[in-house]
């Protein structure tokens, strides 16, 4: 039993416990909401002119942004800070809420994209320079911006967690071969031992284990899905699966969906939910499970 089924008909006992709430209502678009672990909600919305930034409190809902350009790409923390991209009338820049006011934290022509916001207020995006041709990576640590990398690659879709550990994707040619940079407060290592032709959903948790999915150059066409336990980089599976959208807890569990081939549909049929439980206190040994069979 799905609890979407609340919306249709009486709840059932297992789904008792929650209660739903529409907390838009208007005639516009409303997408992307993110939740914090304090239940505060942000997303983007259209108001009739463009999409806009806003925050739901538990009680009352706070629009961040009201202007004639287009604010999307929202992220909350836990104390209830937000940012998001805007566009300034000739590119986009980063924006910081702190709970009571919004900073502009970029200022420049260059393009400024996809910021993560850690708990301690840290914030990270992926940009490019006045006269440069490629993404680099960006730290914003509450008083300063520091840019990460410097080269002549495509730095993008970094994510952050609380220590301030940082890892990003990096690719390079064309057709692009990917690499994953960690960025550990001090020193940025490579924690990929192979090349990737691509690469897709990229997660960190609050020890620094990263997991990923992709297919590398000697892959046909599947993914698989790969761990960093800190130390070693690791494959978790090898089969005929496209396995999909990986998430790990700060415990180093993993879960994925995974589905066959069907036909050059890489999203199809067939999908069923891969659980990859850690044994401890053996760090690279997984215990993997097929659950709902």
């Amino acid at each position: 039993m799905f609890c979407s089924a609340l919306l249709f008909s009486a709840p059932s006992s297992s789904c008792s416990q929650y209660r739903i709430i529409q907390i838009t209502d208007n005639l516009y678009d409303d997408y992307a909401p993110e939740i914090n672990n304090k239940g505060h909600i942000v997303w983007w919305g259209y108001d009739s002119s463009d999409y806009e930034i806003y925050l739901f409190d538990g009680k009352s809902t706070t629009k961040l942004t009201d202007n004639d350009q287009e604010d999307k790409r929202a992220k909350i923390n836990d104390n209830g800070h937000v940012v998001w991209q805007g566009y300034d009338g000739s590119d986009s820049e980063i924006f910081l809420y702190n709970g009571s006011s919004t900073t502009q934290l970029t200022n420049n022509s260059g393009i400024d994209a996809h910021p993560r916001i850690n708990n301690n207020g840290v914030v990270v995006w992926h940009g490019t320079r006045p006269g440069g041709t490629d993404y680099e990576i960006f730290l914003y640590n509450g008083s300063s911006t520091t840019q990460l990398t410097n080269n002549d690659y495509n730095d993008f879709s970094a994510h952050i967690n609380d220590r301030g550990d940082v890892v990003w994707k990096q690719g390079a040619g064309s057709p692009p071969d990917y690499e994953i940079n960690l960025y550990n407060g001090s020193d940025t290592s490579k924690i990929t031992d192979q090349i990737f032709k691509t690469t897709h959903i990229l997660r960190i948790n609050n020890k620094g284990h990263v997991v990923w999915n992709g297919s590398t150059i000697s892959e046909s066409s599947s993914y698989e899905i790969y761990v960093y336990d800190g130390t070693t980089m690791a494959q978790l599976t090898e089969n005929d699966y496209y396995d999909h959208e990986p998430r790990m807890n700060d415990r180093g569990d993993i879960v994925w969906y995974g589905h066959t081939p069907t036909g050059d549909n890489k999203f199809g049929f067939g999908a069923e939910i891969f659980f990859a439980k850690r044994v401890l206190p053996n760090p690279g040994v997984y215990k993997l499970l097929l659950l709902n069979q």
